[in-house]
């Protein structure tokens, strides 16, 4: 099914090259350019995958219908990518602080719309899958860590019983979790090389949301000490934090196949 994208624009200009971009990759585009505070309302009727939203709007701002749709229940979970002709670091600041996963700045490129809105669905994607498993886990009346700390270390069995022992799920949420934590650790890796903050607070804050669903107290050792590092601005001993980090979640991933092998 082609995922739908939501352009919430006053410019009609902006809409009609986005648009574009987004069509000619087989994407479902829709926009709204007449923002008010009915805004919500629309979006909840629309339910799109992603939504790409400007900052500076006559009405409303886009930092406050960020805030309205991080707040309400069906749309929290829905990655929202600012858009602005200001990239200076306080607007992305606020941005992020709004509830948004990402930020183009005008004049946009093809090639950067195209990479920001699939990262963003990627981030949906593990969104989704972490509610999913959650609620497996509220069912079967399993806690997480912080409600279990005599227990607080990764284990097949407590992943089994977590999805209610159901073996396909339990090999959809292995290969959901390798698929997202390569593709971290590969977002992780250009942050580190790059210098990127940014990319590699993102990345971080992400794989933490995935860790902490299977009780590896080791991997979140090192993803404390990796955001450690990011906030100090000293990246000297990331590169080898990265590697650790990958080596615990390959033992990982290779720990859940062999359980997987035996059920």
């Amino acid at each position: 099914m082609n995922k739908k994208v939501l352009i919430i624009d006053d410019m009609p200009f902006n809409i009609r090259l986005l648009k574009q971009i987004l069509e000619d990759e087989g994407y479902v585009v829709y926009s709204i350019s007449n923002v008010g505070q009915g805004i919500v309302s629309a979006v909840c009727e629309i339910m799109p995958s992603v939504i790409i939203l400007d900052i500076m709007m006559p009405e409303i701002s886009g930092y406050d219908i960020c805030q309205q749709i991080k707040k309400h229940t069906m749309l929290d979970s829905i990655p929202v990518i600012m858009l602005s002709a200001m990239a200076d670091e306080n607007s992305m600041k606020l941005a992020f602080e709004a509830g948004a996963c990402d930020y183009i700045s005008k004049p946009f490129e093809e090639e950067q719309v195209l990479t920001k809105v699939q990262s963003a669905l990627k981030i949906q994607k593990r969104e989704s899958y972490l509610e999913i498993l959650t609620d497996a886990s509220s069912k079967k009346g399993i806690h997480g860590p912080e409600n279990d700390p005599e227990e607080y270390e990764f284990k097949a069995e407590r992943v089994y019983e977590r999805v209610s022992g159901d073996r396909e799920f339990f090999k959809q949420t292995i290969d959901t979790f390798e698929e997202s934590t390569t593709g971290l650790l590969a977002e992780i890796k250009t942050g580190i090389e790059s210098g990127d903050h940014q990319v590699l607070t993102q990345a971080v804050h992400a794989m933490k949301s995935m860790i902490m669903y299977f009780n590896a107290n080791k991997a979140e050792r090192i993803l404390e000490a990796l955001s450690s590092q990011i906030k100090s601005g000293s990246f000297h001993k990331s590169e080898e934090l990265r590697d650790a980090l990958q080596q615990e979640i390959s033992e990982m991933v290779l720990t859940l196949r062999r359980y997987l092998e035996n059920k």
